[in-house]
């Protein structure tokens, strides 16, 4: 590819996506931007080099076919590249932009806090999130280890996840105490709980809609945060839980997700959930049959439901609503219709309810 001096008399031409990506290719492919407004001969921009619009970049039967020619040809088909990278690069920035600003909010009430005690914010931080020994054991007292890992090998982990908590009631009482109020609307999609199995009430401010998949280790990681969720905003979220089984890739988890749907029947389904979250392994039908006999689910029944057929058509309703969110993975939350993808942990989530809530209370 051809390279132009700095020097050089020819106006720089740098599409869009070159400027993101440092790509002559993709500013080709998104259009010419000018850098300087001296004029110029244009150029053409080939697949080799860039030419004058009169030169050949051919020869058929002695005949030319021109740069500009090529040109003309060359943005048929490119028009609908460049509209679906713009579409593209507008759907990322949707996705970071609450988090960004999310970000930005929490720095300036720490600052803010910062400055009112007369101290640095790292020094705010290390006092109102440093974990202890004594938080360890407050810890594993209530939960203690289980398995073969060893305190050693927890506790860095551990401290983490106590200080993410830590951080996030902090930061939940900064939103009280100095004020913090997100203007920008969110990105919101319209997500509807339908005859979820749900913890909380249908009249909460906040709903939060899980797409999820039993065999999916990373939506493992969000079981318990669920709970966390209930245990600390109780009556003013709800939480509804929708089948997204990956069957491509976990053959166990349709079958998983509709023996769930059958204990919800018997009002069992979040102890099933449970359950069959924390092993994984167990997902085998003959074994969620007996996991749900000790929860204390009726088997004639049960085993009458999943014969029946009407669970399925539950779990099939849930895939096609997924599916028409454009979801592909698992798992996918929404928080009043504020899409969260993946693992994330429990503060991401309470910053993101916290938000709702002040936007209910219109604070």
């Amino acid at each position: 590819m051809a390279v132009l001096s700095p020097t050089s008399k020819l106006p720089r031409l740098i599409g869009f996506g070159a400027l993101i990506t440092g790509s002559a290719f993709a500013g080709a492919l998104l259009g010419p931007h000018w850098l300087t407004p001296e004029p110029a001969t244009p150029l053409a921009v080939s697949s080799g080099a860039m030419t004058r619009p009169d030169d050949p970049v051919a020869l058929v039967a002695g005949q030319p076919i021109t740069g500009a020619e090529l040109e003309i040809a060359l943005e048929k088909q490119l028009e609908p590249v460049r509209r679906r990278l713009a579409q593209n690069l507008a759907d990322e920035r949707k996705k970071i932009v609450d988090r960004v600003l999310r970000d930005l909010v929490e720095d300036r009430l720490l600052a803010a806090e910062a400055r009112s005690r007369g101290i640095t914010t790292e020094q705010l931080l290390e006092q109102e999130t440093g974990i202890t020994s004594k938080d360890v054991d407050a810890y594993l007292e209530k939960k203690p280890i289980t398995g073969s890992l060893t305190r050693e090998q927890i506790e860095p982990r551990l401290r983490n996840y106590l200080a993410g908590d830590k951080r996030t009631a902090l930061l939940s009482e900064l939103r009280q105490r100095h004020g913090a109020k997100i203007l920008l609307e969110p990105e919101r999609q319209a997500v509807k709980a339908g005859n979820a199995p749900a913890l909380g009430p249908a009249t909460a401010p906040v709903e939060l809609v899980l797409f999820s998949d039993f065999q999916c280790p990373y939506c493992a990681r969000m079981a318990p945060i669920v709970h966390q969720v209930e245990q600390r905003y109780g009556a003013r979220v709800r939480i509804a839980f929708r089948q997204f089984p990956l069957t491509s890739i976990h053959p166990q988890a349709y079958g998983a997700a509709t023996a769930t749907l059958c204990a919800d029947e018997q009002g069992k389904f979040w102890e099933l959930h449970d359950a069959l979250f924390a092993d994984q392994k167990a997902l085998a039908p003959e074994r969620i049959a007996d996991t749900a006999g000790r929860l204390g689910v009726d088997r004639d029944r049960f085993a009458a439901c999943l014969e029946s057929g009407r669970s399925k058509r539950r779990v099939d309703e849930d895939l096609a609503a997924g599916r028409a969110l454009g979801l592909t993975g698992t798992p996918a939350a929404f928080v009043n219709g504020r899409l969260l993808t993946g693992a994330q942990p429990f503060e991401t989530f309470a910053a993101l309810i916290d938000d709702e809530l002040a936007r209910a209370s219109g604070s």
